[in-house]
């Protein structure tokens, strides 16, 4: 297929609704797959550490951008913007916590879109930040699979994804004390602990345990699970489908089962390449490096309403480690993404070519 943009691809979904008898043999499906803080760290890009086959053979399909940016280096208006097209200046979605629909009662996401046009839509994780939509998504009468609270983070049906849901409460307790009490400052943060070596910074990368090498019933896994099932009741009903899949990994912190985590070694990959912030960059994004604002500095401060120690940086010696335990979280991302695409059908094969556009 040639360069087709999204929006084509919505038009062109639409074009065969009118045209065609409304059966799912005249009209495209769409696997939408969202990797939550994807780098561009992938084979498709020419980082030979990489280990993400089932990415890069999806690349290999389809087109990859090389310029392609966030509307903002935020995750919820990065998601609204990208769902619902329009910029956040306009769509009013500045911070994490402002709902999509809560400064316009006009938006239409995607989804809601391709509801509108007759599609059974259903989604699964992380998919706009913590929240659920009803507009966008099908009701249960339409496809029932007991996710009565679709997409939320919290809900009627219980926690649907967590950052944490696979550490070990007992050391990440140890390194919550170890925030509480330690006096604000760089060296604090990487200072072990007295019952074993635990530092704040550790909080940050884990290796999941060796009874559960592979992942099995971790957050992603369990995703990619109900992604499969799904495929395989939408491929068997009559109308057309979007299926929207958000993974958690590699967001913070990089906990990853532990074969993908001994995989790789720091000295392995190269060091993160930039201690100052990028030329051009906005003097809110540099003051927000030079200050220790990253999100990687505060992450174990911000839950426990503790002030990030001015000008910490953690890259240096432990930059390699986190480095490596990134792309363990997305070889991992990229095993359970196999899942997903396996169960794919001939008519879904077209769709994913132009999504996997939107990264």
């Amino acid at each position: 297929m040639g360069h087709v943009r999204a929006g084509e691809q919505l038009d062109r979904a639409q074009s065969h609704g009118r045209q065609l008898d409304g059966t799912q043999e005249g009209r495209l499906n769409f696997l939408h797959m969202i990797i939550d803080d994807l780098r561009p760290d992938l084979g498709a890009y020419g980082r030979a550490w990489a280990r993400t086959p089932h990415l890069d053979a999806l690349a290999a399909r389809g087109v990859v951008f090389t310029q392609a940016h966030a509307a903002v280096a935020n995750c919820a208006p990065s998601r609204a913007a990208l769902f619902s097209g329009r910029r956040p200046d306009f769509s009013g979605v500045h911070d994490l916590h402002t709902p999509l629909r809560s400064r316009s009662s006009s938006i239409v996401t995607l989804p809601q879109q391709l509801r509108r046009a007759g599609y059974l839509t259903v989604g699964y994780g992380k998919i706009l930040h913590g929240e659920g939509d009803a507009l966008s998504w099908s009701t249960q009468a339409e496809f029932a699979d007991n996710h009565t609270c679709r997409r939320a983070r919290r809900g009627c049906d219980g926690v649907e994804w967590s950052y944490y849901q696979y550490s070990d409460p007992r050391r990440r307790g140890r390194v919550r004390q170890k925030a509480h009490d330690a006096p604000a400052g760089v060296e604090q943060f990487a200072r072990p602990t007295a019952d074993g070596g635990v530092r704040a910074f550790d909080l940050l990368h884990e290796r999941g345990p060796d009874a559960n090498p592979d992942g099995e019933g971790f957050t992603d896994h369990r995703l990619a699970s109900l992604a499969t099932r799904a495929l395989w009741r939408l491929r068997a009903q009559p109308r057309p489908w979007y299926l929207c899949v958000g993974f958690v990994r590699p967001h913070l912190p990089f906990i990853s089962p532990a074969r993908f985590y001994d995989a790789f070694a720091p000295d392995a990959l190269p060091p993160p390449p930039r201690l100052a912030p990028p030329a051009g960059a906005s003097p809110l994004t540099a003051r927000s490096l030079k200050e220790g604002g990253t999100e990687m500095v505060i992450y174990h401060f911000k839950a426990r309403e503790i002030a990030p120690p001015r000008g910490a940086k953690q890259l240096g010696a432990d930059g390699r480690r986190l480095a490596a335990a990134y792309a363990a979280a997305v070889s991992f991302v990229d095993a359970q993404a196999r899942a997903a695409l396996r169960g794919r059908s001939r008519w879904v094969d077209i769709a994913l070519r132009g999504v996997s556009r939107l990264r």
